[in-house]
């Protein structure tokens, strides 16, 4: 009786199993690549963004000392305008514009009749309240206007192939306000029905 030799099969790979476990390699490569490129630029994005924060606080109050000393000199009028530049080495690539404009805020007809009706008042009683408080609201409003300006500055900066910006906000106010009360109450838009 002749014994023939058997191969074992489970001796050595087949070139399909080699080729298998090849490119699920090279999948987990790639995916842990992509994941530590991901990483890295949210890194450096929250580095940016930290650096713009610095920077745009110190812009706004570089700009609100120098535009609070023009308000208190010529008033809110005299003082609105527009700057802009970019920062010293190392923040180079960082640019920065301020605005110093006229108070966009003014309390609207409509704004005081929902504040009314939030606490219970109907809506007959809130209209009664606003016919007898016209005159109070336009002195208020003017009062906001001619004493009140809207300073932003805007910090950008280029990531990625596009632009990214940060934008702080604030309100200034003279030192010494000046309200000039008026005696006709001012029906215009915000007081439109």
């Amino acid at each position: 009786m002749a014994h023939r030799k058997t191969r074992n099969q489970n001796a050595g790979f087949t070139i399909l199993e080699v080729l298998a476990a090849t490119l699920i390699f090279f999948l987990v490569i790639a995916s842990v690549i992509a994941t530590r490129t991901r990483a890295l630029r949210s890194v450096a994005e929250s580095r940016l963004i930290s650096q713009a924060q610095t920077l745009a606080t110190m812009k706004m109050t570089e700009m609100e000392i120098k535009f609070q000393d023009a308000i208190d000199k010529t008033g809110i009028k005299g003082s609105l305008g527009k700057e802009e530049g970019s920062f010293d080495a190392p923040y180079e690539t960082f640019r920065w514009n301020a605005e110093f404009k006229e108070n966009p805020i003014t309390i609207e007809q409509d704004q005081l009749l929902q504040f009314l009706s939030a606490y219970g008042i109907s809506e007959e009683d809130a209209q009664a309240q606003f016919e007898q408080s016209k005159l109070l609201l336009t002195n208020l409003n003017k009062a906001l206007k001619e004493n009140m300006g809207e300073l932003v500055v805007n910090v950008t900066w280029d990531f990625q192939k596009s632009e990214r910006n940060l934008i702080l906000v604030t309100h200034l106010i003279p030192k010494k306000p000046k309200i000039k009360f008026t005696q006709n109450a001012d029906v215009g838009r915000e007081f439109s029905p």
